[in-house]
């Protein structure tokens, strides 16, 4: 015979048969097991917290918050590839490029400009930004 927590449920799905009474002592013993459970489930879901903030804190933990303004002179990263035939090596190109900011595009998106023309360099993320 199966267990359930109601007593409605026997007649429906036909457990109780003829001369046979539901066992209150087992119900009981399956209520108390289920409370058990629930304790387990909460002591679970604290330790997913907790692991949670651990993990946020040792991934955060060298992240710089940058927030800058526009026309504010920064140093972009400066991406480029070596070219043999024109005699081109990137290694003794310049790491960074002083530009400035156009716009904020997000959090952590800034539109840069060129410093002497003012021509738009596109959207940087901060990780390639540096403040001067």
């Amino acid at each position: 015979m199966r267990l359930l927590l109601s007593g409605k449920l026997h007649n429906k799905l036909g457990f109780v048969e003829d001369g046979h009474d539901i066992d209150f002592e087992n119900r009981q013993r399956l209520a108390n097991h289920v409370e058990e459970l629930k304790e387990l489930c909460n002591i679970v879901k604290r330790r997913l917290a907790s692991s949670y903030e651990q993990s946020a804190n040792r991934y955060n933990l060298r992240r710089r918050p940058l927030s800058l303004s526009v026309d504010q002179v920064v140093w972009k990263k400066n991406y480029t590839l070596s070219d043999g035939p024109n005699w081109y090596a990137s290694k003794l190109a310049p790491k960074f490029i002083k530009c400035k900011v156009g716009k904020k595009i997000s959090s952590n998106v800034y539109q840069l400009k060129d410093i002497r023309s003012g021509r738009s360099l596109g959207n940087w993320h901060v990780k390639d930004i540096k403040i001067e």
